[in-house]
């Protein structure tokens, strides 16, 4: 729904290389460019800050990320992360397959976590699994941003069918979730500029900051 598709722990599934593409190009298309001007402004990465990004699907985020700063993109399928790296190969730049609750993230900690468009893919029990790992190796902060369940217009209603998530929360339930395992500092909500779907954004902080 927001990015190419993602795949970030077992049961997961990715599309293929060129569905993904066909994917990512029709939401630029229908959202008339990114969102991720507001993801980066949330983020607030410094040069140098490390980042991992947790079911980064095709590699979208990886813009916002500033030259030079190690950027680790996770994700379950090896369809996703040849077109990431097809797409946004740079010096410093990781695209590497990991299941994010069963292994350790190579290369930390790191100062920012992204964990865009992923969580209306996870159950409750996936998200508890992912967050508790993930949250320790953090420094300043854990960015979540997700589709919101709302009953929108009918280009929004459109996409939800069509997206592969099966768990789209209201922006409680979502901040009822993930404060269990982080520290939510601030919440906001708003719409991609084509008004194709309305997200949430939360910035977090882990309870006990990684050293």
């Amino acid at each position: 729904m927001l990015r190419g598709p993602c795949s970030t722990v077992a049961g997961m599934s990715g599309m293929s290389l060129l569905q993904g593409a066909l994917w990512t190009a029709a939401r630029r298309v229908l959202n008339f460019g990114s969102y991720s001007d507001s993801i980066a402004r949330a983020a607030a990465i410094a040069p140098g800050d490390r980042v991992v990004d947790v079911g980064c699907g095709t590699g979208e985020m990886t813009p916002i990320v500033p030259v030079g700063s190690p950027y680790l993109g996770i994700d379950l399928s090896e369809e996703n992360l040849a077109q990431a790296r097809r797409w946004h190969s740079a010096a410093g730049r990781e695209f590497r397959q990991l299941d994010v609750t069963r292994e350790s993230l190579p290369g930390g900690p790191f100062d920012i976590a992204l964990m865009v468009a992923i969580l209306h893919h996870m159950d409750d029990a996936t998200t508890a699994a992912v967050l508790t790992q993930l949250a320790p190796q953090v420094r300043k902060r854990i960015i979540v941003a997700d589709l919101l369940s709302v009953q929108g217009n009918p280009m929004q209603r459109l996409w939800a069918s069509l997206d592969q998530g099966k768990f789209v929360r209201t922006l409680w339930e979502q901040k009822t979730l993930i404060e269990r395992y982080v520290r939510v500092v601030s919440g906001d909500v708003f719409a991609t500029r084509s008004g194709s779907a309305t997200l949430t954004l939360f910035v977090c902080e882990p309870k006990e900051r990684a050293g």
